[in-house]
């Protein structure tokens, strides 16, 4: 019974850490030419995570890494746990030419408290409008 109690003591404020943690998703889009558009991400993150996670969340492959095609820069963002959502390819002509693009559609996790998911979302509603 002696070796219970602080097992059942651990679990029960393992439980109530992870019922705090907030869970959020944030997107980007990773282009043919290795370039991470992150969108409106950087002015939705400052007061929800520190600066190192956000230094080490907003990678840009072309930019950092000199990486200018789709697939090594895919490489990197999943080293860093980004998460494929959907792949996408436009394909436009025009006057008999033809151009097409790709682009992957990226998500990954950042995880905070109550109070940083609110400061998220009311962010999110001050820049999209309410």
């Amino acid at each position: 019974m002696k070796t219970i109690t602080p097992i059942l003591l651990l679990l029960a404020l393992s439980f109530s850490s992870i019922a705090q943690t907030q869970k959020i998703a944030v997107f980007c889009r990773l282009f043919d030419n290795g370039k991470a558009d992150y969108g409106n991400l950087v002015a939705l993150l400052p007061l929800v995570v520190t600066d190192s996670v956000k230094n080490s969340l907003l990678v840009d492959p072309r930019k950092d890494y000199h990486m200018n095609n789709l697939s090594d820069a895919y490489m990197l963002m999943t080293m860093n746990g980004w998460k494929l959502v959907a792949p996408n390819v436009d394909i436009n002509g025009y006057g008999g030419g033809v151009s097409s693009g790709t682009y992957f559609l990226l998500t990954k996790d950042i995880y905070t408290d109550d109070k940083g998911k609110a400061i998220f979302m009311q962010r999110l509603k001050t820049v999209y409008g309410d």
